[in-house]
């Protein structure tokens, strides 16, 4: 998906870092049901019509929540391992949701954005036709 944006929408990736979400109190939304490994954030930086944009996403592949790329428009980076730090720690107090006020607070209401995956059928559970990865990269790019 990655690729389509670079070679269909002129886009460039300069930073891909993988981290593993913390564990808050007793929880157990840290590890993925089906085997116990850790669940992860993918943290993708995204040069596009000469803005920088992250783009990040945690490991569903449990089923315990839908999918969905966040997109931030990246402005300042001073505070961001601070910022990083805490959207972590929000994301998992939050039951796998998007901390949607913490994000206004930093990006501003219109400064990120979700990106949802498509749907799959249930005879193809976990592959995507073609078609709606280029609607997918459509959707990214339209708001970059």
């Amino acid at each position: 998906m990655l690729e389509l944006l670079e070679s269909d929408c002129g886009c460039r990736t300069t930073a891909n870092q993988i981290r593993k979400l913390p564990k808050i109190g007793r929880s157990g939304r840290h590890l993925i049901k089906t085997d116990g490994s850790l669940r992860c954030l993918s943290i993708v930086t995204v040069i596009c019509n000469g803005k920088k944009f992250y783009m990040l996403e945690f490991d569903t592949s449990d089923d315990s929540k839908s999918l969905s790329t966040k997109l931030f428009a990246v402005n300042n980076t001073t505070n961001w391992g601070e910022q990083l730090i805490e959207l972590e720690q929000k994301l998992m107090r939050g039951s796998l949701s998007w901390p949607t006020a913490f994000l206004d607070f930093i990006f501003g209401v219109k400064g990120h954005k979700s990106i949802f995956y498509p749907q799959t059928s249930s005879e193809n559970k976990g592959l995507l036709e073609p078609e709606s990865i280029n609607k997918w990269t459509q959707r990214v790019e339209s708001w970059m």
